[in-house]
């Protein structure tokens, strides 16, 4: 009609994951001029999540199967084989690095462990070449890494663990430590900001020691000693309290007294084992992360002594599937064995070998100039797997990490509860907020989405993940464009909240036990048949912790349907 609109359905049906690009045009045949085009794009993703493996060995054989530990549903599933290949004992941490890189929350410890493979892997540049330390890429992400933890500075001048949060004595410590290093590597660190933030860590380590926190008091006086701004009148006091030091306090503060140059003997005796049984870092902790400070504190005192490769190897043996459990565990590993390899000769000998994988050969020789590489192989779905052989005829000892990145065949799946529990459900709203439960979901509605998540016994540190089928869209209410007189029930418990394009994240620091409810508002985009992937709710520092609702069919309408 004259001055009005039509609605006109198109029925896509979206045949492969990837950013679909649709151009839209009209012609008016009896007027030529009367013509308009649009441009849209849609990120396709797969309806069943992304599958992770990882399996790390060290090979010295003259054959031998590379997928023999990969999980068979893996093994028949649509992805991709990332298989990478190292005479050197470095490449171990290449799994470690890709848990920093890919763990998407950004709280001031996961900021700052995720910093720090750039920071410090740049040196073995052959064994990991995607950390360049002068590549654009690189600096780009260390710069922005740096802002974000400045962003986390509040007026005391300590960093608080979300922004705009209130500072902590932890979040200042770690995120000072790592913010010392960068500068210590030529990065651009805000100088009157790194000042403040000393001078609140010096405050600190002034007053009195809380029980239980030693660990985050000695890492704040090893990180003074990074700043050049050392306190040896307070190692001396945490010196004179050694027995009651955790063993993680014991390392740490080792590191700072050998940090300065302190006496040889305080850090001999710092490095004998603890009396005390108490834990260094409660939730962010544990053993792998305990032996990775002692090894500093080694290599800090002397690198030569038998302890420093023993502690090391013990290290290494401590992984598990190619890496050492969270966040904060993999970034010590890293800064640890970085340092001891700094110390270390690099194992000389050349080595010729061959993968193949049906058709496919590659061959490859690795030397002292070029100690790793790195092949991609794309895995095709169906039952007729076959074996992935690694043919090395010098029986040359071999570092060789295999990881599998795969999305299983079925399309819906079902709950999951490793320790917690999530449920989800869509709720279509009127104009005025209350319940319409009987409507079909059309273009243009209002939705609420509520996670239900039950926490059988008091914990600390959850992130609380929920993806958005395709169909709709989550709203910030905070912005005009998005504001509407319906809101949702806020919980107190949430600490921080991220809505994207496509998920909303939620991190509670601390969850009593319970059922706890969160809640946030979406519009439906389009009409179609689209799939909510499952609800994930996950322990950050515990990440066997876990549990993620079924995925469902969401089904919307045109408006004039």
């Amino acid at each position: 009609p004259a001055q009005g609109t039509v609605a006109v359905n198109f029925p896509l049906h979206f045949a492969d994951v990837g950013k679909a690009r649709t151009v839209w045009r009209v012609r008016c045949p009896a007027q030529p001029k009367l013509a308009d085009a649009r441009e849209s794009f849609i990120d396709i993703r797969h309806v069943a999540p992304l599958r992770r493996a990882i399996h790390f060995s060290r090979i010295s054989g003259v054959e031998s199967d590379l997928l023999k530990h990969i999980d068979p549903a893996l093994r028949q599933a649509q992805g991709e084989y990332t298989i990478s290949v190292s005479t050197s004992p470095m490449a171990e941490l290449d799994a470690a690095a890709d848990y920093l890189l890919l763990y998407p929350h950004g709280c001031v410890e996961q900021t700052s462990s995720r910093l720090l493979p750039w920071l410090l892997l740049g040196e073995f540049e052959d064994v990991f070449p995607r950390f360049k330390s002068d590549s654009p890429k690189a600096q780009e992400i260390i710069e922005r890494s740096i802002n974000r933890l400045m962003s986390m500075q509040d007026y005391s001048g300590g960093l608080g663990y979300w922004p705009g949060s209130r500072a902590t004595l932890f979040a200042s410590a770690y995120g000072g430590m790592v913010l010392a290093i960068a500068e210590e590597r030529g990065h651009d660190v805000p100088d009157d900001q790194l000042k403040s933030l000393a001078k609140y860590l010096a405050k600190k380590v002034k007053g009195p020691l809380v029980e239980k926190r030693d660990g985050e008091y000695c890492l704040a006086l090893y990180t003074l000693a990074l700043l050049g701004e050392a306190q040896p009148a307070y190692h001396e006091r945490m010196f004179k309290q050694r027995d009651q030091l955790s063993s993680s306090g014991r390392a740490l503060l080792a590191m700072a007294v050998a940090q300065v140059n302190g006496p040889k003997e305080m850090v001999r005796d710092l490095l004998k084992r603890a009396k005390s049984k108490q834990r260094g870092f409660s939730y962010f902790g544990n053993s792998s992360q305990l032996l990775a400070m002692r090894l500093l504190a080694v290599c800090q005192h002397d690198a030569e002594l038998p302890a420093a490769a023993e502690l090391a190897g013990k290290i290494v043996a401590s992984a598990r599937a190619g890496h050492w459990g969270t966040t904060f565990g993999n970034a010590w590993v890293v800064y640890a064995m970085a340092a001891f390899a700094s110390y270390q000769a690099a194992e000389e000998g050349p080595a010729n070998a061959t993968i193949l994988w049906g058709t496919q050969a590659r061959a490859f020789k690795l030397n002292a100039k070029q100690r790793r590489v790195v092949f991609t192989f794309a895995n095709e779905p169906g039952p007729n797997e076959k074996p992935m052989l690694l043919r090395n005829p010098g029986e040359r000892a071999l570092f060789v990490q295999v990881k599998a990145a795969m999305y299983p065949a079925q399309q819906q799946t079902k709950p999951v509860k490793q320790g917690l529990s999530i449920y989800r459900t869509f709720t279509r709203l009127k104009d005025d907020g209350t319940k319409d439960i009987n409507s079909p979901l059309r273009v243009g509605d209002l939705v609420r989405v509520t996670l239900r998540v039950d926490v059988p016994a008091p914990a600390h540190y959850f992130a609380i993940e929920d993806g958005l089928p395709a169909n709709l869209e989550p709203m910030n209410t905070r912005l005009k464009t998005q504001s509407t007189r319906v809101t949702a029930r806020n919980n107190w418990h949430v600490s921080h909240q991220v809505l994207r394009k496509d998920r909303a994240v939620f991190y509670a620091n601390n969850l009593p036990r319970g059922m706890h409810q969160f809640q946030y508002l979406a519009r439906v985009r389009a009409a179609g048949t689209a799939t909510a992937p499952a609800a994930k709710v996950e322990a950050m520092y515990d990440p066997d912790i876990v549990g993620l609702s079924a995925s469902q069919p969401i089904v919307t309408l045109p408006l004039d349907e």
